[in-house]
């Protein structure tokens, strides 16, 4: 699948939110496999980012058999403030972790992609914090801002969805994906409510769509005009070696 000019009007022409604009790049290297790619794909903490860049699959070049969507990788880096505030007695934090919600489409939009409602993954390894040595105790009318060693990957091996049976036949736009990170606290609570803040990290997402396919068969008449130019240039070849004897 080539990079033609609908394909670049569609890319342009998507509305999507600013932060989740990474177009994505293409790979039709293995025989019956389109890759689509997107690299940096900026997301947010605890707030839905849609992704709809991706592109259908072209039935031109045969038929769709499945399509798979990839959380290839899914990086933290920033900080978390912690407030305990007014609240009595001491807060403990222990740790971090993180996850990644998945929706079918576009929150309200009825655009599924044939998926479970969201997907939550496993809970990460424990997230580093280059500020603090954990566990920490943050008493009444304190507060305290972590830092995240940069670029921590929330996944310990890609994450993926069949999502065979959305709609991504055709041209334009294929379904849009909404993606949500969270991130966790391990901690005893003191503080009420509890008051953290995740504004200061930065999540940044790889995402893949794979289409699996069988490729077209020529008609049988293609190949008849195939050996028909074929005979032609067996004739003239014949001919041109009889005027040269």
């Amino acid at each position: 699948m080539k990079l033609t000019p609908y394909l670049l009007i569609a890319a342009a022409v998507a509305l999507v939110p600013a932060q989740s604009q990474a177009v994505p790049t293409y790979d039709d290297s293995v025989s019956g496999q389109i890759s689509q790619v997107a690299t940096n794909v900026a997301l947010q903490v605890y707030n839905d980012v849609n992704y709809s860049q991706f592109l259908k699959f072209n039935p031109t070049l045969g038929t769709l058999n499945s399509v798979t969507f990839y959380v290839d990788s899914l990086e933290v880096s920033g900080s978390i403030f912690f407030d305990q505030g007014s609240a009595t007695g001491t807060s403990v934090i222990r740790g971090f972790t993180g996850d990644v919600s998945l929706w079918k489409g576009t929150i309200g939009s009825g655009a599924y992609n044939g998926l479970a409602s969201d997907y939550d993954s496993a809970d990460s390894s424990a997230l580093t914090v280059t500020s603090h040595t954990l566990p920490t105790n943050v008493a009444r009318n304190n507060s305290e801002t972590f830092v995240l060693a940069d670029s921590q990957s929330l996944l310990t091996s890609p994450l993926s969805f069949n999502v065979s049976s959305g709609d991504f036949t055709g041209s334009g736009s294929a379904p849009t994906f909404t993606l949500n990170v969270g991130l966790n606290a391990d901690w005893t609570q003191s503080a009420n409510p509890p008051g953290f803040d995740f504004a200061g990290v930065s999540p940044i997402g790889g995402l893949r769509l794979v289409y699996d396919y069988t490729p077209a068969i020529p008609e049988p008449s293609t190949y008849g005009i195939g050996l028909g130019v074929l005979a032609l240039a067996a004739v003239a070849i014949r001919r041109r070696n009889k005027v040269k004897a």
